[in-house]
């Protein structure tokens, strides 16, 4: 089945870099090149805190482009009981700049 009219997106806790140097969540990314052939652009949003792989920076490969938003965690008391909300922020930032209300979303 081919989506060739249709746009992907996909919210993961851990992507690669451009060089793979930083390779946590290979296994998404090994995913996503094999799902970008079948779909006409393929968007990945893999928020990161700030101060964690810091040379993380967005990219664009084929039709797959990859974005890394930072927001702000410590990993105290508080602030794990907001990881996830920081998460979704950083992601839906992403979201709602590049305009991607209307695609499928896989988390």
């Amino acid at each position: 089945m081919h989506f060739k009219d249709k746009k992907l997106l996909i919210i993961t806790n851990s992507y690669p870099n451009e060089d793979n140097s930083h390779h946590g969540g290979i296994f998404v990314k090994e995913q996503v090149s094999y799902l970008k052939d079948y779909f006409d652009e393929v968007y990945v949003i893999s928020p990161q805190p700030w101060g964690v792989n810091r040379n993380l920076q967005d990219y664009v490969h084929d039709n797959v482009s990859v974005f890394f938003p930072r927001f702000f965690h410590l990993p105290v008391g508080f602030y794990r009981k907001q990881l996830g909300d920081n998460f979704f922020k950083a992601a839906l930032k992403v979201i709602t700049g590049e305009n991607l209300l209307n695609l499928f979303i896989v988390v």
